[in-house]
């Protein structure tokens, strides 16, 4: 069997109705690592919504660069498990970088995909979204109001460097991601 037809069929078992199949199936394609990155790419613009989770978190756990663009897209995805994903996957591929991005999602209308956003925001480093972590104290999920108090204690406890950009000491990578391509 080709190394081509094997990630079709991994592809094709990212609709599997077993959970467990799913995420076999993703973690064999992370592990054919970039030449699985076209094929995910593809799938994260499938009608089917587990389909497009299951791509998403892939590109995020390559950190393929080459999916960025269409992960920052997946952020507006009707489906917040999805969007829940693109979170995540912004967050390893983009690094610092990828935090005014997710500013938005704290509205998000879904408490899962503001409470990612909360976190990411706090681990990025996002001096910028204090002011809007501060708002979501009085979110009506508890977990939101957690996430988003966790984010200001690491925010307002930690050196402000600013974390936009790498420290000068690194090769244009931030520790967990890929610089943005």
């Amino acid at each position: 069997m080709s190394t081509d037809r094997s990630i079709e069929e991994l592809v094709h078992r990212l609709d599997d109705e077993d959970g467990w199949a799913r995420w076999e199936a993703t973690s064999a394609l992370v592990e054919r690592g970039d030449g699985a990155v076209p094929a995910l790419i593809l799938a994260a613009h499938a009608p089917t919504a587990r389909i497009r989770y299951q791509a998403i978190t892939a590109l995020g756990w390559l950190k393929a660069g080459a999916g960025l663009p269409l992960v920052l897209e997946a952020l507006a995805d009707d489906d917040p498990g999805v969007r829940h994903a693109a979170v995540v996957a912004t967050t390893v591929i983009a690094g610092p970088r990828g935090a005014g991005e997710l500013l938005p999602l704290l509205d998000d209308p879904d408490d899962e995909v503001r409470s990612a956003a909360a976190t990411a925001l706090g681990l990025l480093g996002s001096v910028d979204a204090i002011p809007a972590l501060q708002i979501r104290l009085g979110d009506p999920s508890p977990e939101v109001r957690a996430r988003a108090q966790a984010a200001l204690n690491r925010l307002q406890t930690e050196p402000h460097r600013d974390r936009r950009e790498p420290p000068p000491s690194d090769t244009g990578r931030y520790p967990g991601s890929s610089p943005i391509r």
